[in-house]
């Protein structure tokens, strides 16, 4: 019950052009930041940390999609 509530609210500020245009933005600097420190990183962490950064990207796609 929760988690609907939490999601319409997030679609709700999502759907203020300023709001979704900011978060974007941060989640590019998120993925960048994650990217380039598993460049740096080794081991399983390096790993993590990339398929994370590659994820946020997919997501930055779909609210692309979405919201535009």
């Amino acid at each position: 019950m929760h988690f609907v509530f939490i999601k319409l609210k997030m679609e709700e500020w999502l759907s203020i052009s300023s709001n979704c245009i900011k978060f974007i933005t941060v989640l590019n600097l998120l993925a960048l930041l994650l990217i380039t420190s598993a460049c740096f990183l080794s081991g399983g962490l390096s790993h993590l940390l990339f398929w994370f950064g590659i994820a946020d990207c997919i997501f930055i796609t779909y609210l692309n999609y979405k919201y535009k």
